[in-house]
């Protein structure tokens, strides 16, 4: 007996399997359950898509294959290119590489050759140094002899000229029965008939000033106190040189030179300068009125003389002031220096210490002198006070002028300058009168001063 068919879950039949072939599910390989397949026309247009994309598809690797192909051809021509290229680079690099060798073997010579042209200029050079220090050696000797040689000629034509004069002074003394006159500096009208007596009497001149003037260092320290003057005047004449009487061992010229001042010196001792001449300074022998004579008008910018006026007669120290005046250029100085006799103790001891010491030149005589002979303005410089001033001024109860009258300036330095035209400006710095800083009687207002010291 047959059981009775059970009514559907959703109250509905089931589908008959020959009028849904669509519902078919596809099996599911994974044990599931079947999935069911997609619609006829669904598959037509998925197979119609696949067969369009592969046409596409083909077409572009045709197409790749043309492009591929061109690159092909382009890279091996452009290979083609490079090998050519790298060709004509190998074939440049071995003639830049012949020419390299070239080039160093052709150094290589010209280096070996530059050594030996080296070798040989710097023997050559060698020589030619050699050469020129023996001509500055045989100049310097070849100087040297000049100069002892015009030296000892200027000796013996001064020997000559005094032998003269004594024979001359003996010849009249004769005549006359009595005696000639002793010589006095700068005159030749007296002599003595010994002939080596003069010499004699300059190596004892030269052996006393070495031993009682002071060592040149310090006769250079002390005479820098005219090197401003000096300089002025140079500088307001132009640089003219200048000329320095009485010379002595040349410490003023030394100085000179230093400051860059074309100078000259005259003394009338050769024991005195020949160590100068040695050391190079341009020193002549002679006379100091003969070489003021010698000097053009306004030829030179300073005259300088050091201790010297009080050697001579003041005849002679008159024309040496007047003398000087004519050889100055305008604006150009005269500096006198001597002994100041103001100072007790040398005025009484010291002046007399040198035997050819004639007469003291105080400062008034000087200065009256020097502005008689023209020169304006005139200065007083009193130098060198004693080194117990300070220790005496300190003393209690030692009176003070006493002090300046013992140890005050022991020098007098007379500095006159040549006036310049009227139309020239006046320099106030050089002092207004006719002594500078001096009133009108004449009578030095510094007298004495020791803050005046320093000087030669």
């Amino acid at each position: 007996m047959t059981e009775p068919e059970q009514p559907h879950p959703q109250g509905r039949e089931p589908a008959s399997r020959e009028t849904a072939p669509a519902d078919r599910k596809a099996p599911d390989h994974r044990g599931g359950e079947t999935k069911p397949r997609p619609p006829l026309h669904k598959r037509l247009e998925r197979g119609l898509t696949a067969l369009f994309k592969l046409g596409r598809t083909e077409e572009m690797a045709k197409r790749a294959s043309r492009s591929v192909a061109r690159i092909d051809d382009a890279l091996s021509e452009l290979r083609q290119h490079v090998d050519d290229a790298l060709s004509e680079l190998r074939q440049h690099v071995d003639g830049l590489q012949q020419n390299i060798e070239r080039t160093t073997d052709h150094t290589n010579r010209l280096q070996v050759g530059f050594e030996k042209q080296s070798d040989d200029l710097l023997e050559a050079f060698d020589r030619v140094q050699s050469a020129d220090v023996a001509v500055e050696r045989a100049t310097a000797e070849r100087t040297t002899l000049r100069r002892e040689l015009s030296l000892r000629l200027d000796a013996l034509e001064l020997a000559v000229r005094n032998m003269t004069a004594r024979l001359a002074g003996a010849g009249r003394g004769a005549e006359t029965g009595g005696h000639a006159p002793p010589a006095l500096p700068g005159d030749t009208s007296a002599a003595d008939t010994d002939p080596d007596h003069a010499a004699f009497l300059d190596r004892f001149y030269r052996a006393f000033e070495d031993r009682h003037r002071g060592s040149e260092e310090k006769i250079m320290r002390r005479l820098r106190v005219y090197l401003p003057v000096v300089k002025e005047a140079s500088a307001r004449t132009g640089g003219r040189p200048a000329l320095d009487l009485g010379c002595g061992r040349g410490e003023w010229l030394t100085l000179l030179r230093e400051a860059g001042i074309t100078a000259t010196g005259v003394d009338s001792n050769p024991e005195q300068i020949a160590d100068a001449i040695e050391r190079g300074l341009d020193i002549r022998l002679g006379d100091v009125l003969a070489a003021l004579d010698e000097a053009e008008d306004g030829s030179l910018s300073v005259i300088t003389a050091h201790h010297v006026v009080e050697h001579l007669p003041f005849d002679l120290v008159v024309r040496l002031v007047r003398r000087a005046f004519r050889a100055l250029a305008p604006g150009g100085v005269l500096i006198v220096e001597t002994p100041n006799t103001s100072n007790v103790l040398v005025g009484a001891t010291t002046f007399f210490t040198d035997p050819t010491h004639l007469k003291p030149m105080p400062e008034h005589i000087l200065g009256v002198l020097f502005e008689t002979a023209g020169y304006a303005p005139v200065r007083l410089m009193h130098l060198n006070p004693h080194e117990r001033l300070e220790d005496a001024l300190a003393r209690p109860g030692f009176d003070a002028e006493v002090a300046h009258l013992l140890y005050g300036p022991q020098d007098l330095g007379v500095v006159g300058t040549k006036p310049e035209p009227m139309d020239a400006p006046f320099d106030v710095a050089l002092g207004g009168g006719p002594l500078d800083g001096n009133p009108v009687d004449g009578n030095p207002v510094d007298r004495g001063s020791p803050d005046r010291g320093g000087g030669a």
